[in-house]
C-alpha cells in the first residue's frame, strides 16, 4: 500500500477500472482454488 502522499504526486499510478476488475476476477478464482482444496 502506498503511502498517502505519493498518490496525488503521481496519479497515473493509480489502478484504472480494467485493473481493479483483473484483480477482483483473480482474487475469486484464487479464492476458489482455495476453497475447493482439501483440507490437511
Amino acid at each position: 500500500m502506498p503511502l498517502k502522499i505519493y498518490l496525488p504526486l503521481h496519479p497515473e499510478a493509480g489502478l484504472s477500472v480494467a485493473d481493479a476488475e483483473t484483480l477482483i476476477e483473480w482474487s475469486r478464482s484464487e479464492r476458489a482454488i482455495v476453497e475447493a482444496a482439501p483440507a490437511e
